[in-house]
């Protein structure tokens, strides 16, 4: 027994830091609005999952209203050519049942499938299928990619732990155990993005962002609390059955929604509203995880998808009552 203990401890090593940030601090003209359309206008009215491709010229939407993935490739500056990749809802090889997640690398699209518990990889250029693979016991909730590694996050996970790292290929190179979960029934889907040794990790129901390097099993668990409640002028908006209900910390006023890296920083969205939506960005300092400072826009979103220097938003508008989609591009320091 006491071997397994110390085998666990050695796996996993964890340290705690707390930062009590009192009130945001605004930074003015950091992001500029560059772009925006409606996804109705090309016949998506349900444009839940998002990915933006790295040469930030073409736009991938899983739309739950036609149950297939599409390619929005640039055909000028304001528009798009749209092009389906899946061939709609199914269990076969191209086929999509309950699609979580998305993350585009420079050649890969990879889609993350609840329901089939599968992960499907298809080319960026060609939009062929190039394999999927099953998550064997593990159901790949969140997911992210770097380079080659493709890491799947679920809170409840398997005995290989809550994040799998696999190759492109589907070869599982390791699981990392999260012993810092609650065992109060507690499911925190939360969001997760990766650099080239760390996966980080924005809790959606808690005060934390936590932080793994994935190549040498060390962890940070920061707990953060931001004292002013901006939760004034609710809107109700409609939600999707997609969207995931869970019960927050008590203390935690802010529900993380999404995150993303922006050179030095882990951007974190926070969202203080029962509708899950919000307008402010938060910037930690992805090494440290301490807050820097904050930017808000004129737009209520619910999510976000950052690569290099632009940044998408899936906003509403509450005038036509649908989904529209903003690109800002973030100024370097």
């Amino acid at each position: 027994m006491i071997k397994k203990i110390t085998l666990l401890l050695f796996f996993l090593k964890i340290s705690f830091v707390s930062f009590a940030q009192k009130s945001r601090v605004f930074k003015e003209d950091f992001i500029v609005e560059t772009q925006r359309f409606y996804p109705s206008d090309y016949e998506l009215f349900r444009p839940v999952i998002f990915g933006m491709g790295i040469n930030q010229n073409n736009l991938f939407i899983y739309d739950y209203s036609q149950h297939n993935l599409y390619a929005l490739e640039k055909k000028d500056s304001q528009s798009y050519n749209v092009r389906s990749v899946g061939e709609g809802k199914g269990s076969g090889p191209k086929e999509f049942r309950n699609p979580s997640d998305m993350c585009i690398t420079d050649e890969k699209i990879i889609i993350s499938d609840t329901d089939l518990a599968r992960i499907s990889i298809w080319d960026i250029k060609s939009k062929v299928l190039i394999k999927s693979f099953k998550t064997k016991r593990f159901i790949p909730y969140r997911l992210t990619c770097y380079g080659d590694k493709i890491i799947v996050y679920n809170n409840s996970g398997t005995k290989d732990g809550n994040y799998l790292v696999y190759k492109n290929d589907g070869i599982l190179i390791k699981g990392i155990k999260d012993n810092t979960l609650s065992n109060d029934g507690f499911l925190d889907s939360g969001s997760i993005t990766a650099d080239s040794s760390f996966i980080y990790f924005g809790s959606e129901g808690k005060p934390e962002i936590k932080k793994y390097n994935y190549l040498n099993d060390e962890s940070v668990v920061v707990r953060y609390t931001i004292e002013k409640s901006e939760e004034k002028n609710k809107v109700n908006i409609s939600k999707s059955d997609e969207e995931i209900r869970t019960k927050r910390d008590s203390e935690f006023k802010y529900q993380t929604r999404d995150i993303g890296l922006f050179q030095d920083y882990l951007v974190v969205f926070h969202s203080g509203r029962k509708d899950g939506h919000g307008n402010i960005l938060d910037f930690y300092d992805k090494e440290t995880l301490k807050y820097n400072f904050s930017v808000k826009l004129k737009h209520l979103f619910s999510n976000i998808e950052i690569q290099k220097d632009k940044l998408l938003i899936n906003a509403y508008d509450f005038e036509r009552q649908e989904r529209e989609f903003y690109i800002f591009k973030m100024n370097k320091e």
